[in-house]
């Protein structure tokens, strides 16, 4: 078993620079030579030795914290867990639930692909981790449930409300391939938050004294997070089945698609146009709106993720350019 010391920033008290230099070549070396290891060899590890564990929860706290975390290791600790889902044939590595709902959060955005494939493999081959991450799920649209009732435009109150919400992002985006998760839940929190959206935006857009610069950033970073929870439901919903996804890391890229769409494209599209009508008809798009401040979620969705354009694409691969979904935006 290799002795992983627990991670540390680089800006720790008590700690010199040669001293964290020193610490960084043995957890690189470490790293290196687990990667290189047999699949037996690797697979042991990751189970058994603690010191890895605890190496893993620490670097990863100092990566939510928004430490600033050496890249070299960010990346072996990402492949860390790409072969650990590579080799669940042989015997699954168990990450804690909490490992890898960190992971999500981290690794996510920059490579949502690879997330997915990883939560794929883990939950595909481990019902109690499964178990567990949609226990997550649930608890964190529980809080979102209260969050209108109990924010605060303080900052305490604000990075407590962003985290929940950047955790449910995460969870909503690495859990999209695993069918065991959505069948039906993705439908009720996407109609939940459309509503808590706008209850959250009178609340979000009060002044804030002193502090009303950084309340501001706050307010854009929690409502920019729900859209991209929104817009990955949508696709869950209404874009995967139609054979389309969405590219998580540029919302300006054209809509992909990515397999046939099923055999009722034509059902699903009806569904998909009466209810953009009816968010539409709720989104008191009447009046002048400014993104991202006193706006509807539809109105950020489209201004975030160009979504007219991207039904527009649809329509030219399913139905040859038939234009009644792009009219349902601009009606």
């Amino acid at each position: 078993m290799y002795e992983f010391i627990p991670y540390l920033p680089l800006n720790t008290k008590g700690i010199t620079e040669e001293q964290w230099r020193t610490a960084r070549e043995a957890w690189i070396r470490h790293l290196n030579d687990l990667l290189e290891e047999t699949d037996n060899g690797f697979v042991d590890n990751v189970i058994s030795n603690r010191h890895l564990q605890q190496f893993i929860d620490t670097f990863q706290t100092a990566q939510l914290d928004g430490e600033q975390v050496d890249a070299e290791l960010s990346k072996l600790v990402f492949l860390v867990y790409l072969r650990a889902a590579d080799l669940v044939a042989i015997g699954s590595p168990v990450f804690s639930s909490t490992q890898l709902i960190n992971f999500a959060v981290i690794y996510g955005d920059a490579n949502p692909n690879t997330v997915r494939k990883v939560f794929f493999r883990l939950l595909d081959n481990s019902p109690a981790l499964l178990d567990a991450v949609q226990e997550s799920i649930v608890t964190m649209v529980q809080c979102m449930r209260s969050m209108p009732e109990h924010l605060q435009r303080t900052r305490p109150s604000m990075e407590r409300a962003y985290v929940v919400v950047r955790v449910l992002d995460a969870l909503v985006s690495a859990t999209m391939d695993v069918k065991d998760i959505w069948n039906q839940q993705q439908v009720e929190i996407e109609r939940f938050l459309f509503a808590c959206y706008n209850d959250l935006t009178s609340t979000l857009a009060k002044a804030g004294g002193e502090e009303h610069d950084d309340l501001d950033l706050h307010a854009y970073l929690i409502k920019s997070t729900l859209v991209s929870l929104f817009n990955s439901l949508m696709e869950i919903i209404f874009f995967r089945p139609l054979g389309f996804v969405f590219d998580r890391q540029d919302h300006s890229n054209e809509i992909k698609s990515s397999q046939p769409a099923i055999l009722q494209a034509d059902i699903v599209v009806d569904d998909f146009s009466k209810h953009l009508l009816s968010l539409l008809e709720n989104s008191g798009l009447d009046h002048p709106r400014e993104a991202f401040k006193d706006a509807s979620l539809i109105m950020d969705w489209e201004v975030e993720y160009a979504i007219t354009n991207k039904l527009a694409a649809v329509n030219k691969t399913l139905f040859n350019g038939y234009p009644f979904l792009t009219e349902c935006t601009t009606s």
